[in-house]
């Protein structure tokens, strides 16, 4: 059967895997396996896109929190109390989570093959938790 002849057209090219725009027809199904060949390249220039982001934010989460610190508390961190120290912890953790995703996908890049997707799955995972605690824990150190 060829979809793109309109004597072809049956009740399976209308309510199947096959669906027409401007009477150009396609197989959705063969159209995604093929495209699920390019996976991991369009995964990985978006991962570094992403990670580039990442990378950043840390440098401005780092940079900013140490002119407050020596700005507003005259470098006074102890005095900041348990809060402070936990946020500490979150952004150490955030920092050595971004770094090590950064190291895997360049030790990828060179071998011209994808990241470890379970191990870069869970840096991405703590990575978010750790992002939310600094700014909760942030938040209450600094609005008490």
């Amino acid at each position: 059967m060829d979809v793109r002849n309109p004597k072809d057209f049956s009740f399976s090219v209308l309510f199947g895997r096959h669906r027409c725009v401007n009477s150009e027809c396609f197989d959705w199904y063969s159209l995604g396996r093929r495209a699920a060949g390019l996976g991991w390249r369009v995964r990985r220039s978006s991962g570094r896109a992403l990670g580039r982001i990442g990378v950043a934010a840390v440098i401005l989460l780092w940079g900013t929190g140490l002119w407050l610190g020596f700005q507003v508390y005259g470098g006074a961190f102890s005095a900041l109390g348990s809060w402070f120290a936990l946020k500490m912890i979150a952004v150490v953790l955030l920092t050595v989570c971004v770094g090590a995703a950064q190291f895997l996908a360049a030790a990828a890049r060179r071998r011209n093959e994808p990241a470890p997707a379970s191990l870069m799955s869970s840096l991405g995972s703590v990575i978010a938790v750790s992002a939310v605690l600094a700014v909760v824990f942030g938040v209450l150190t600094f609005s008490g």
